[in-house]
């Protein structure tokens, strides 16, 4: 945590404020970055996960392809690429 925001939801402000400032090239575009700090400060006052809570909906239900066909989100019983080592393989006993 850095100054009351989740560093994930720190990451993503500074590189977007920075994205944003080199793009417009003016030093004062800058000030945006401040503004969404204190909105982001606000949104976690309620809820210190959100931002986890998102990045973890992300990896799992936002990437379920076939969530029409199942009526939810499924997981592949098979891995998605082959071992590449000893300790990749998985065994079940």
């Amino acid at each position: 945590m850095w100054q009351g925001v989740p560093i994930e939801a720190m990451g993503l402000n500074a590189i977007v404020s920075t994205v944003i400032f080199v793009i417009m090239g003016n030093p004062l575009y800058m000030v945006i970055g401040v503004v969404v700090h204190y909105t982001i400060r606000a949104l976690v006052s309620r809820d210190y996960n959100m931002f986890k809570t998102i990045r973890l909906w992300s990896e799992t239900k936002a990437r379920a392809r076939n969530t029409d066909l199942w009526g939810g989100s499924s997981v592949s019983p098979t891995p998605l690429r082959p071992a590449r080592k000893p300790r990749e393989v998985r065994t079940h006993v």
